[in-house]
């Protein structure tokens, strides 16, 4: 089990970006990088619902624009795999191809479910290793 979530965390996760928001919180670093999560997960679900929405009603628009953020914020925290499949939401919309994106759409909401799964378990084991 562990080496599966290993595998999962280095295709989902940036590690570099993990670590440098790690060593940016110096002492804290734990409880600032539980603190970011939390708050990348209450933003990434609104943004989320944004995209379904936009998809559903067809304003390819508004599609890539909520993409854009989704894919900035997760840039930041380092998820990587949601990040590209944000990115390539928002450049079909961007290239008039909006009608196109269904699929990566569903693909984006497991992905970020799969991600959300995957921090918390590198939270975790942050947390118990430094206990």
């Amino acid at each position: 089990m562990e080496e599966n979530s290993k595998n999962k965390q280095s295709h989902l996760l940036d590690p570099e970006q993990i670590q440098m928001l790690l060593e940016a919180g110096a002492d804290d670093s734990l409880e600032l990088f539980t603190e970011l999560i939390g708050l990348f997960e209450q933003e990434s679900q609104e943004r989320l619902k944004e995209i379904q929405a936009s998809h559903s009603g067809g304003d390819f628009e508004s599609l890539g624009r909520a993409a854009h953020a989704l894919a900035g914020s997760s840039a930041n925290i380092g998820g990587r795999e949601v990040w590209l499949k944000a990115k390539e939401v928002e450049n079909l919309c961007k290239n008039g191809k909006g009608n196109e994106t269904g699929f990566l759409v569903a693909e984006l909401q497991s992905t970020y479910t799969e991600t959300m799964i995957q921090l918390r378990y590198f939270i975790n084991q942050l947390d118990t290793s430094a206990g």
